[in-house]
């Protein structure tokens, strides 16, 4: 495998954790009076910041969309754990990569506290070596930041050797943003198809994390 570190996004690649972030979600826009969307559209929450998704899937205005954030963030701790699903082939994804010598990591735009609870109580984070997300300050808030943090905290210092699995967009866009190869998957909440995947610059696109493996194996 050429790579040294293999990074994977939380929500949608790791952990299915839709459950508790749309119910977080409606929860505030029914204290603010607002039409609360069904599930499927709710699904939208999940990846995307929050900045995006609330006027999108709610069409809240910029003032409201603060307000509704700041909302979601204060009660999260509520919510995040509910429901969640590890995605089959995590563990066996994370093993593989370490019997080759390497490393891996998680890169979120949660909350490294968030982030880090969830992967512990479903029993993942013994098998990654660093976990990174966005600080108690906020200031590492986007994608390329947390893997800027992952690299750092592991020593990494060729992009060429780091990689990202994610299923959205912001991933793919995150990978680009900090210089480092980019798998996208369909099977969460981000991509629909490898077609989806392949309209951004991309190594590889997977339905399942046994194809992320048959990919880092060769």
């Amino acid at each position: 495998m050429k790579y040294d570190l293999v990074l994977f996004d939380l929500d949608g690649t790791m952990l299915d954790t839709g459950n508790g972030i749309c119910e977080c979600a409606w929860s505030v826009l029914d204290d603010l009076g607002l039409p609360k969307p069904d599930r499927q559209k709710m699904r939208l929450f999940v990846g995307p910041p929050l900045e995006i998704t609330f006027p999108t899937v709610a069409g809240t205005d910029p003032e409201t969309t603060v307000k509704a954030a700041a909302m979601y963030r204060a009660r999260y701790d509520q919510y995040s754990d509910r429901g969640c699903i590890p995605y089959n082939g995590v563990i066996n994804a994370l093993q593989f990569v370490h019997s080759l010598g390497k490393k891996t990591g998680a890169a979120t735009l949660k909350k490294e506290y968030h982030a880090r609870r969830m992967l512990v109580k479903y029993k993942i984070a013994p098998y990654l070596d660093f976990i990174s997300g966005v600080d108690d300050e906020g200031k590492r808030d986007t994608k390329e930041l947390v893997v800027q943090h992952a690299m750092e905290g592991l020593g990494i210092t060729d992009s060429s050797k780091v990689v990202l699995v994610g299923d959205t967009e912001y991933d793919a866009r995150g990978a680009l943003a900090a210089g480092i190869d980019f798998i996208g998957v369909t099977y969460g909440y981000g991509f629909a198809t490898k077609e989806d995947v392949a309209k951004y610059p991309f190594v590889y696109a997977a339905d399942s994390l046994n194809e992320v493996i048959d990919f880092l194996n060769k």
